[in-house]
């Protein structure tokens, strides 16, 4: 599926009017919680990596780490 630049649908539960529902706002915030393993509102390196095994069944490659960190500080 390609991208709609500028399509402004709604998804059900997910977002309404181009901005999340608090239900996603909540359900984003469990996911982070989940591995926030020592409470600190970030995740380390090790929380990311336990992370991506979740999602995707594979350890996180050390690259995409760095990338994000890059990215997103």
């Amino acid at each position: 599926v390609t991208p709609n630049v500028g399509y402004s649908a709604s998804v059900p539960d997910l977002i309404e009017k181009g901005e999340p529902t608090e239900k996603f706002v909540q359900a984003l915030e469990e996911i982070f919680a989940r591995f926030d393993k020592d409470g600190d509102g970030g995740w380390s390196d090790d929380e990311f990596d336990q992370y991506h095994r979740f999602v995707n069944g594979t350890p996180v490659n050390p690259t995409v780490i760095i990338n994000f960190k890059h990215q997103y500080g």
